[in-house]
């Protein structure tokens, strides 16, 4: 059980850690919110209400419901949220990522140049306990696939004030975080610039732990913007089957099938994968600035 305890700035949640790890706990970067079991969510919440000055006013529909927005809010009132998680080496090897108000209040919208209206990066999971952006955005965490484990450290990449802390027995510092061909900001998740076909048809594709899928827009879908043309591609193979995938926060379907790929750092000569090219969706895409996902989790949960 990884997630073992949580604190609400000094106090912590009398919660027993099998409900943090009821299901699985997972790490996942198609995941924009830290999603609790909803009694720790509940916990948390009131938690947090219970730290909040009373002259400060703040909706209850803000903690559930993303349309509810706080506009230029104070930091300084919110206390940090403290995840506590065991190391690979036993318990006396625990860590704490502690999440500032500035990685769970996530940004979603700017009024005017003076004013920018946040949402509440903490929901409800019914699938145990998700590591979304909002508990690993700052952090430096790596995926060992080989040896089945996440990694994480104190990270020197962009501005101090955009780095999150790490408490307990991690201390390494990467130096070097650029990456060229990976784009995103905070509350959009990342993407990687990948061509698909022949002749090469481009598309941001996000980078999702959470899941093992790589899966294309192939149909003019609600919110996206470019879409891959399966009939202009001469090396796309139809592979006769439909698939279909829900996840914590959208479903696709469509046809499954195979065609070369390249991504600029990466891949420079083509390699031919299976993908799924997606004709129907729902909430998939959302607001965020992709055409498809390439999930890197293990092989096992794969439909594609």
């Amino acid at each position: 059980e990884p997630l073992f305890r949580s604190m609400v700035g000094s106090e912590k949640l009398a919660v027993p850690c099998s409900q943090f790890n009821d299901k699985s706990t997972i790490v996942d970067t198609g995941a924009d919110k830290l999603l609790l079991p909803e009694t720790i969510f509940d916990s948390v919440v009131n938690k947090i209400k219970e730290q909040i000055p009373r002259s400060y006013r703040v909706s209850d529909s803000f903690w559930r419901y993303d349309t509810q927005l706080l506009c230029n809010p104070d930091y300084s009132v919110f206390p940090d949220i403290t995840i506590s998680l065991l190391s690979v080496e036993g318990l006396e090897k625990e860590f704490n990522l502690i999440l500032e108000p500035k990685n769970y209040l996530r940004a979603r919208s700017k009024r005017s140049k003076d004013e920018t209206c946040l949402s509440f990066g903490v929901g409800v999971s019914t699938t145990g306990t998700v590591l979304g952006l909002a508990a690993l955005e700052g952090y430096y965490v790596i995926f060992d696939r080989a040896n089945k484990q996440v990694g994480f450290a104190q990270s020197s990449c962009g501005s101090s004030r955009d780095r999150s802390r790490i408490e307990g027995s991690i201390s390494r510092v990467p130096h070097n975080c650029a990456y060229e061909n990976l784009r995103g900001e905070p509350g959009t998740g990342y993407t990687l610039n990948v061509s698909i076909g022949t002749p090469p048809q481009w598309f941001q594709i996000l980078l999702d732990t959470g899941s093992s899928n790589f899966a294309v827009a192939a149909a003019q879908l609600e919110k996206v913007k470019s879409y891959f043309h399966v009939e202009d591609s001469s090396s796309y193979v139809d592979l006769q089957k439909s698939v279909g995938v829900e996840y914590t926060g959208g479903s696709w379907r469509g046809a499954l099938a195979s065609d070369l790929i390249t991504a600029p750092d990466s891949i420079s000569t083509p390699i031919r994968v299976k993908l799924a090219a997606v004709t129907k969706s729902d909430k998939l895409f959302k607001d965020l600035p992709m055409q498809g996902l390439i999930g890197l989790a293990y092989k096992s949960i794969a439909k594609v």
